[in-house]
């Protein structure tokens, strides 16, 4: 676009700037989903994530089981039936790719406001998590859970 503004002569800064905002939204694109990476940690008090950016790890977010109120969610099952889980005020999104075909939520507190965290974990990594998840809850009063039908949740 911005070549072309030499054979237009109306509209000229429009032009240029389309093409310096389209730059930006392909850098953007480029370093979230290509260039960067993301490491999910399970730890005995909290679930982290680390983002990767070439030789450079940055930790993301830390995620304490005692604010959850749900365990982690497949898409799938959110997707069925978006009404019986919270509304949220603040959603985060550490997905590797761009539109993943497989991937899972998980609702916290943060903040005091209800959040949302939408990530592409494995199978055997959610089940680890939703178990240290069930194990953190000791007082049922503490968090209030969301229990959607159909959900397998762990007992102690």
């Amino acid at each position: 676009l911005y070549v072309s503004t030499a054979f237009v002569q109306r509209f000229v800064v429009l032009y240029q700037l389309s093409a310096l905002i389209l730059a930006v939204l392909s850098v953007e694109l480029y370093l979230k989903y290509v260039f960067s990476n993301y490491i999910y940690e399970a730890t005995e008090t909290s679930l982290d994530i680390y983002k990767i950016s070439g030789k450079k790890s940055i930790c993301v977010a830390s995620l304490s089981y005692e604010m959850s109120m749900t365990q982690i969610i497949p898409a799938e099952k959110f997707l069925a039936d978006k009404s019986e889980y919270p509304k949220t005020n603040f959603n985060v999104n550490y997905c590797k790719n761009l539109s993943p075909s497989e991937y899972y939520v998980y609702f916290f507190e943060f903040n005091g406001k209800n959040s949302m965290l939408k990530f592409e974990p494995d199978k055997e990594f959610v089940e680890y998590v939703n178990k240290l998840i069930a194990e953190s809850v000791t007082d049922e009063d503490e968090i209030y859970w969301y229990k959607p039908k159909g959900y397998k949740y762990y007992e102690l």
